[in-house]
């Protein structure tokens, strides 16, 4: 399941996820504030699971790329949502890692970051990318964290960064090999960082700044 707020459209928008049978979702909800209210646009993605969302400020877009397609391979298309209706965006490079990537806007340098994610054979990506409002663009940071899958990303105001947390090294495997690192994107490198207090190693889990209390929170 992916969500986002469209501040063009000023909705917030959920896509897709997967039922408790595992079986992926086509649905698009808004939130009013108080109820969720179900859509229904002409054109939509596939059903999907572990794709990913975010809202370009520059551009006013609203950005769903990747999943896991319901006969179990993983999609690389990017999608646009109008306010009524998803429109497949034809784009001449893409990132592979498809299935929980990580994506986020970054406001220091006023662009879509996406990190990672996992490709159809298994292979967890370690590459930086980001989009130009019509392209993906693969960035060339000198250090970087290693392939990741389901990490945790956003934008942490108080220093300017994208913060990346957690996610899985090797995804396919019976036993998920998780990760408890943090490390922060400067608008052109990775940085790893060394906090005295760390969550534990987790993958696919969900975070956020909370301007009420200053604070990154994560949760899951």
């Amino acid at each position: 399941m992916a969500s986002a707020y469209d501040g063009a459209t000023r909705q917030f928008i959920m896509y897709g996820g997967e039922t408790a049978a595992g079986a992926p979702l086509s649905d698009t909800w808004s939130w009013t504030g108080s109820t969720w209210t179900q859509l229904h646009p002409k054109a939509r993605p596939p059903a999907l699971a572990g794709e990913v969302m975010a809202y370009d400020a520059a551009k006013r877009q609203l950005l769903l790329f990747g999943g896991l397609n319901v006969d179990g391979t993983v999609q690389t298309s990017t999608w646009l949502w109008t306010g009524s209706i998803w429109q497949a965006l034809k784009t001449s490079a893409s990132p592979s890692g498809g299935l929980e990537p990580s994506l986020a806007w970054d406001a220091a340098s006023n662009q879509l970051v996406l990190f990672g994610g996992i490709t159809g054979t298994q292979t967890v990506e370690d590459q930086t990318w980001t989009w130009t409002g019509t392209n993906w663009q693969l960035a060339a940071p000198a250090t970087s964290p290693p392939g990741l899958g389901g990490a945790s990303m956003a934008y942490y105001p108080p220093t300017q960064n994208l913060i990346l947390f957690g996610g899985t090294e090797n995804y396919g495997v019976a036993n998920l090999d998780t990760s408890n690192e943090t490390w922060a994107w400067s608008g052109t490198n990775w940085v790893k960082q060394s906090p005295a207090t760390v969550p534990a190693s987790r993958f696919a889990a969900t975070c956020a700044y909370d301007a009420a209390s200053f604070q990154m929170i994560l949760i899951g």
